[in-house]
């Protein structure tokens, strides 16, 4: 199992990859090495987490959520955070079902079967976002 967070060049967005039995501790991890990355910024950052070789059982998935819905910097409820998905395991979309229930922050987060579909769809949020902005 691995966790890993990069910060593309130049761009508001991150690459979250986890890798095997995803654990409470390790969407910690996520969380925290996302908070690093974005620092003090408070603009928006498009977190893309790439969970293709990972899975998870059920009661940590129940941990994940229940830390998903927590707001400290970095989880999937920061404010700053929009959320989108690489993968297509029942656990990710048990994930995303759960965190838009009102209970868990409402939260739809966009999935896709590979990165650079997922790269292109944050990018034109990006720019829609550049936009609205600039209006």
């Amino acid at each position: 199992m691995s966790v890993s967070v990069i910060r593309l060049e130049n761009e508001p967005i991150l690459i979250a990859t986890l890798s095997g039995v995803v654990t409470v501790e390790m969407v910690l991890e996520v969380f925290s090495q996302s908070a690093e990355l974005m620092g003090d910024n408070q603009h928006i950052f498009h977190r893309i987490t790439d969970v293709r070789t990972a899975d998870s059982n059920f009661l940590e998935m129940l941990g994940v959520i229940k830390e998903a819905a927590s707001t400290s910097a970095g989880s999937t409820m920061d404010p700053r955070i929009r959320t989108t998905f690489v993968g297509t395991t029942t656990w990710m979309n048990f994930f995303r079902n759960a965190m838009m229930k009102p209970q868990f922050g409402g939260k739809k987060m966009g999935a896709f079967d590979n990165m650079d579909d997922a790269l292109t769809s944050v990018r034109i949020q990006i720019e829609n976002e550049r936009k609205s902005d600039a209006s």
